[in-house]
């Protein structure tokens, strides 16, 4: 199958007039998942209306859609609020330097990656939330912040990247828990979630297949651990246990999600085109 894939890639490269980089590869097949899943839910919200549709459409990259129903008092962010994103933004920019200079491709590819996730999902998003809510439309930020969580479940559960939470709950989890209890439906959740990162992540990479399906369903089994064990002289969740456990499920099997391929072959060459946009690898 994956050498199927290869080769039905490699003769649609024939009829491009330049060389198709691996990391566009990346890009449209995410930008295609982002926009099956936004249609989908805006179809189970009929009487939004179509300013409201395509404002959550283009205009804001989380999935819940309940803050486009209606419009709330607006609210500006005090400097406060503000500061973290700020720091987010700068943070990422020197990360993504030390990237452009880093002399090792895998190393290059971490930093890189390290980069874009500050950058877009800490930064520019977290102040694409602020802006919204300026005009009234009261959007939570896609993070939360990481070095507060004590347990796995709320790490999973909206602290990180709350756009899968939203739109995995009511599409897949509610529905499957119902009927096959929330365990499964959890496990189940993390599988999907496995396969989406395997198609943006290991087939642009023509590698590491396996890897990023793996890392989701090593995160599903320890939140399910972590949900038996509460309660018992054996609990995982809360204080200095609590973030020891989630930081150990979470981080330490990251090198099999962002694996060598995908960091050496999509993510490295991106960091240089974007450094260099009139030059494709």
């Amino acid at each position: 199958m994956i050498s199927l894939s290869t080769e039905i890639w490699e003769s649609w490269e024939c009829f491009l007039p330049f060389q198709w980089p691996a990391f566009g590869t990346m890009w449209v097949l995410a930008v295609a998942l982002f926009l099956a899943l936004k249609v989908t839910l805006i179809a189970r919200e009929p009487d939004l209306g179509l300013y409201r549709q395509l404002g959550f459409l283009c205009c804001w990259p989380g999935m819940d859609v309940r803050p486009f129903r209606q419009r709330r008092p607006a609210t500006i962010p005090t400097v406060g609020e503000s500061l973290p994103p700020a720091i987010c933004l700068a943070t990422g920019t020197g990360l993504f330097f030390l990237a452009t200079v880093t002399k090792n491709p895998v190393a290059a590819g971490w930093l890189g990656m390290a980069s874009l996730i500050v950058v877009a999902h800490f930064g520019l998003f977290h102040l694409l939330a602020f802006a919204l809510r300026a005009i009234g439309i009261h959007v939570k930020p896609i993070m939360g912040n990481p070095l507060q969580v004590t347990s796995l479940g709320p790490f999973w559960g909206g602290t990180w990247n709350r756009a899968f939470t939203d739109a995995v709950h009511p599409l897949l989890v509610r529905p499957l828990a119902r009927r096959v209890g929330i365990n499964t439906a959890l496990i189940l959740a993390f599988i999907v979630s496995g396969l989406a990162h395997e198609l943006v992540i290991s087939v642009p990479a023509q590698g590491g297949y396996g890897g990023p399906l793996l890392y989701f369903l090593i995160q599903g089994v320890g939140l399910i651990v972590e949900r038996h064990l509460r309660g018992t002289n054996w609990h995982v969740t809360g204080g200095n246990t609590g973030r020891l456990y989630a930081a150990t499920i979470v981080l330490a099997p990251a090198p099999i999600l962002f694996h060598p391929p995908f960091l050496e072959r999509v993510i490295h060459p991106f960091v240089h085109f974007l450094t260099n946009p009139g030059l494709l690898p």
